[in-house]
């Protein structure tokens, strides 16, 4: 065998070859672990904590409470900031300044001031020295219109089991006919014979007392159902066309609105299928808009109670399958017991589901709401509070009409005690929450501090100013530029110094307006 030779051709290719292996990472010598790979060169990284924000419905040029976006530095770096804005209808303000810490945060507030009706929709951008700047979270919120100027006496809306008790103190802005024996299955008691004799009475009492009427449709006569129950819908639907052609016809002009099935997303009340409802909705809003153009018709209105399915989880599900396009107004259910405050959660997964499907633009009406039954609630100081509060945040967050369920019904919310035939103690508040409301606009929506003060600011266009105040812990107020203030049993008092504040608001107001 040939040795190798130094200087000979053969040695000067085996250590180019060795070279060769050593710039292209082949295997060091046995024992010599490879060089650790170099750091990462130094980046920020920016994570903010929402894609998008959505804001509940709100009045054209008024400004909603702020929802926070938080920005953290994750990188290894200081994060840059050079530019942090908002497009549409959106503002901020942000304790970010120039420059982000390493690990640390900084929290942007997010306003919403809707300049028309409608789906608004904007963009909160942050510029810096991170790779994927800008970032943005999309936001979203919808504009209405507010009545009249202030709040309508159709606001203070109602469910009466009894004519005889129509109330005159508190007034009552419209009526809902619903468990007064005047659904499908009470008036067509066999196919093409009517009873109208209790729907008429009740017509005929709205007129006389000047209040519109919503009539809520379901309710299948047992001829008519496909099992025989009430809560299914008819076997065939031209039962249901024949029933509400009757029904549009005889009333045209004098029924307002008409309400898509009641509860159907609680079996007791509907056992059927989503595109059984929308076929329901789409034949009942063709025939009203073609007999009596001038009436509007409302979604059925899901249940806050008795099914798994939530009202924004039922809303999504009907506006999904194309229901939406077959109503005027999107109306919803309301029970909260034991907090009015839970009022405020239910309306905003409302308003979350209604943008995507194009709704967003449409009335919210509450066309049953309270405390549910005395059992949930049995406290009357408590029932008043309740009643007081629920009233003031939904007007307050945008809702155009609510029907207290009920005035007379025991034990659903009870005003007004039929047998003794006095106004309970929670209908002295509806009286008084009326008063504090009717004709007055709501300017920001109402808002809880971090004390847990709530406050609901009123005006009316002679430059008086209010706000209604409570807190559930207790706590005070300053009372600032208001000179009286009222509590929900109608007492009114001067103010002297920080006022003491309960479960029950109280009304500051700059000076008498009632």
């Amino acid at each position: 065998m040939n040795a190798l030779r130094p200087g000979s051709s053969q040695t000067a290719g085996a250590l180019l070859v060795l070279l060769l292996n050593a710039c292209s990472g082949a295997a060091s010598p046995a024992g010599v672990p490879p060089p650790p790979p170099p750091p990462p060169p130094p980046a920020a990284t920016a994570i903010l904590s929402a894609s998008s924000l959505s804001f509940t419905s709100l009045e054209i040029g008024s400004t909603s409470a702020s929802q926070p976006v938080t920005l953290t530095n994750a990188g290894n770096v200081s994060l840059r900031v050079t530019g942090i804005s908002t497009a549409g209808d959106f503002g901020q303000s942000n304790n970010c300044g120039t420059s982000v810490g390493v690990g640390a945060q900084c929290t942007i507030q997010i306003t919403f001031t809707p300049t028309a009706a409608g789906s608004r929709s904007g963009t909160l951008s942050i510029s810096d020295n991170a790779a994927a700047s800008p970032q943005t979270v999309q936001l979203s919120g919808p504009g209405v219109i507010r009545e009249d100027g202030g709040t309508p006496a159709s606001f203070f809306a109602m469910n009466l089991s009894l004519i005889p008790d129509w109330p005159t103190i508190p007034s009552l802005g419209a009526v809902r006919l619903w468990d007064t024996h005047t659904a499908w299955e009470f008036v067509e008691t066999s196919r093409g014979i009517y009873d109208w004799t209790t729907l008429d009475s009740w017509v005929a009492a709205a007129q006389a007392h000047g209040v519109d009427v919503l009539y809520t449709l379901g309710r299948t006569p047992a001829w008519a159902s496909a099992a025989g129950t009430p809560n299914t819908p008819p076997a065939d639907l031209t039962t249901w066309d024949e029933f509400v052609t009757a029904l549009v016809t005889r009333y045209k002009g004098k029924i307002k609105f008409y309400e898509g099935w009641n509860e159907p997303n609680a079996p007791n009340f509907y056992n059927g299928t989503t595109a059984q409802l929308v076929a329901l909705q789409q034949h009942a809003y063709g025939i009203v808009h073609q007999l009596d153009p001038a009436a509007l018709v409302l979604t059925p209105p899901p249940a806050t109670a008795g099914s798994t399915v939530k009202v924004s989880q039922f809303l999504s599900q009907f506006f999904a399958a194309g229901g939406g396009a077959y109503a005027d107004i999107v109306a919803f259910h309301a029970y909260t017991p034991p907090d009015a405050e839970l009022i405020v959660t239910l309306l905003k997964n409302v308003t979350d589901s209604t943008p995507k499907y194009g709704q967003a633009s449409k009335p919210l009406w509450i066309t049953e709401g309270g405390w549910s039954t005395q059992t949930i609630l049995p406290d009357p100081d408590l029932q008043a509070a309740f009643a007081a509060k629920h009233l003031l945040l939904a007007r307050g967050l945008g809702i155009a009409r609510y029907y207290w369920y009920g005035y007379d019904f025991a034990p659903w919310g009870t005003l007004f005690d039929k047998t003794s035939m006095t106004l309970l103690k929670p209908g002295i508040a509806y009286r008084e929450i009326q008063k504090w409301v009717s004709g007055a606009t709501t300017g920001q929506a109402c808002a809880q501090d971090a004390l847990g003060t709530w406050t609901c600011s009123l005006t009316r266009a002679n430059g008086y100013q209010a706000v209604a105040v409570w807190n559930n812990n207790g706590g005070t107020y300053a009372p600032g530029i208001y000179k009286q203030y009222r509590d929900i049993i109608g007492n009114t008092f001067s103010v002297s110094g920080r006022l003491t504040l309960s479960k029950a608001p109280i009304l500051l107001e700059t000076g008498p307006a009632f």
